[in-house]
């Protein structure tokens, strides 16, 4: 196992690539973990004669295994987890050809069984802030946890910045198709919202851009940073959704103009009939009580003095 801080500008899988090739006393027959803290990563490479003993789907649940205690940063527990997972593996493989009877010196063990490289996972470094004592206590879980979201929280801004842009794009060519088809007052809210949500893109590219800098920042500072990425996309988005939800809703309406139309027309054509007759019905009633209603004239008597 080879437990580092980082693989510095080298991706992960080169790393134990080159690390393999670095160390002669690696042979097909072993196999190599190396686990990254910052952020938490791990990979296995295992030797040709492995690869006739554990099948894919082997080798991705013993990697599903370790994923857990690594992040949690128990590396101790991740190892133990790949050692479990080979075992495990190997001793339900089907016995290998007949071979000459191996030496103590050349093969892990001669009377069958799980082999010695198997239980003895070579421990080449261990390195970095943790050093030995990974196994001895568990690190600061808080610092990987930390690390962990991040790690998430950068893959959420990273894809809502990818969503959010196509988004963006959609809606810009959308301000030329409604004001073309229901005029300039229905897009004029869709081109201020377009606008808004440019300038909250436009911020969390620029935040991006930072983080990817030679500048090195705090983790408090980057997952503040990342967090803002997020909110600007996810403004940006609910601006220009809202938006185009709304003209959806024109369109739709566009569409059943045939049929609403024609309704319509007869509903109106329908009150306009029952004018003339509700004006007869009118002049009638005010005939009527036209003269129960004329003003009286009346004497006033006054009584002899």
């Amino acid at each position: 196992m080879a437990l580092v801080p980082d693989t510095g500008a080298t991706d992960l899988s080169s790393f134990v690539d080159a690390t393999w090739s670095a160390n002669p006393q690696l042979t097909p027959k072993d196999i190599l973990f190396v686990g990254t803290t910052a952020p938490v990563h791990a990979q296995l490479l295992q030797g040709t004669t492995v690869d006739g003993s554990v099948t894919q789907n082997e080798q991705d649940a013993i990697t599903e295994s370790l994923r857990t205690p690594a992040l949690a940063g128990d590396w101790c527990a991740a190892t133990l987890a790949v050692a479990s997972g080979y075992e495990t593996a190997i001793a339900g493989a089907p016995a290998p050809a007949p071979a000459p009877a191996p030496t103590p010196d050349s093969s892990g063990t001669a009377g069958g069984g799980v082999p010695d490289w198997l239980i003895g996972l070579i421990i080449l470094a261990v390195v970095g802030a943790i050093g030995s004592g990974s196994c001895a206590g568990a690190p600061n879980r808080a610092v990987f946890q930390e690390r962990a979201a991040q790690e998430d929280l950068g893959k959420q801004a990273s894809a809502l910045l990818i969503a959010t842009d196509d988004a963006v794009r959609a809606a810009d060519q959308e301000v030329g198709f409604a004001q073309a088809q229901f005029g300039d007052a229905q897009a004029v809210p869709l081109q201020k919202a377009l606008d808004d949500a440019k300038a909250e893109l436009r911020q969390a590219f620029l935040i991006s851009q930072q983080l990817d800098d030679d500048k090195p920042e705090t983790p408090d500072q980057r997952h503040t940073m990342l967090q803002e990425i997020i909110d600007r996309c996810t403004k940006a988005q609910g601006l220009v959704n809202d938006q185009m939800a709304r003209i959806k809703t024109l369109r739709d309406l566009a569409k059943n103009v045939d049929q609403v139309l024609p309704q319509t027309v007869t509903a109106v054509d329908t009150q306009i009939a029952r004018i003339e007759p509700a004006k007869t019905v009118l002049g009638t009633l005010a005939s009527r009580f036209a003269a129960q209603t004329s003003p009286r004239s009346w004497a006033i008597r006054m009584p002899p003095a």
